[in-house]
């Protein structure tokens, strides 16, 4: 018997596939709901210990939803709630973070910042805060979609999404990573494994279920895993996150942003 056309898939790309001529000349760019699920295990375990917990947050939690625009060379990664915004954008030379926040749902004068970049790498060594601030979710979520035109420069160095190895054995160490990518232009990764010089895995991605829109290979699900340097020897996990697509859409350059006109500009 002939298995059933997956609904899911069809639901998503049946508008995509009749937009198809329409775009045969145009820059492509394809907008993205992505939704995120993450564990701290190495906080967790830690606080547990504890006699007096820091902390009664349960372990289960809601996922984090963004929304991304995908392109060749540029990329957005927006996420927010009823009191702010964050945007995050790279336009081919620049990355651009800018902060809106609303009072009783009028938003108030945006805050925004921006740094010369040459491949959207959001990820900085150890004394260097990354961008994206604060926002683990936010980079693993660049990592997933939009981190192409990274992954194509000779020479790059792809950092663990949680800035807190900075601060751990692990900024005493250098890593390599070991990537495979899809065979498209945009190059997303199908999976990568960041490894110490004696072999020892800092971070592993994967795909799990990816579908084709407009000759790219995109993510449908994926997972990570990031583990965090304990003692001289001592490895543990520290991270685990898996996340999915939920919608696909076409986007257009007008998805991203106006660029700000007078962002504070960081230099590294």
């Amino acid at each position: 018997m002939k298995a059933r056309p997956n609904y899911f898939l069809r639901r998503l790309l049946l508008p995509l596939c009749l937009l198809m001529p329409l775009l045969s000349n145009a820059e492509h760019y394809i907008d993205l709901t992505v939704e995120l699920q993450c564990d701290q295990w190495n906080w967790m375990l830690f606080n547990d210990h504890l006699s007096n917990p820091k902390s009664d947050r349960s372990i289960f939690s809601t996922n984090a939803i963004f929304h991304c625009v995908i392109g060749t060379n540029k990329w957005l990664v927006e996420c927010g709630n009823a009191d702010v915004k964050n945007s995050y954008w790279f336009n081919g030379a620049n990355i651009f973070e800018q902060a809106v926040r609303f009072y009783g749902g009028v938003p108030a004068e945006p805050t925004a910042w921006a740094s010369k970049s040459i491949d959207g790498n959001p990820g900085r060594p150890i004394r260097v805060a990354d961008r994206m601030a604060l926002n683990t979710y936010g980079r693993i979520c660049w990592l997933a979609v939009c981190s192409g035109p990274c992954l194509k420069r000779e020479g790059r160095k792809i950092y663990p999404p949680d800035d807190m190895w900075k601060e751990s054995f692990l900024a005493r160490s250098d890593w390599t990573d070991k990537t495979t990518v899809f065979a498209d232009s945009l190059g997303v990764p199908k999976n990568l494994t960041l490894l110490t010089t004696n072999n020892q895995p800092i971070l592993q991605y994967q795909v799990h279920q990816s579908t084709n829109v407009l000759s790219w290979n995109i993510p449908l699900e994926f997972y990570l895993v990031q583990y965090i340097q304990t003692g001289t020897n001592d490895w543990g996990l520290d991270w685990t996150a898996k996340g999915k697509v939920t919608d696909i859409s076409i986007g257009t350059e007008h998805s991203f942003p106006r660029e700000p006109g007078n962002p504070h500009w960081i230099n590294d």
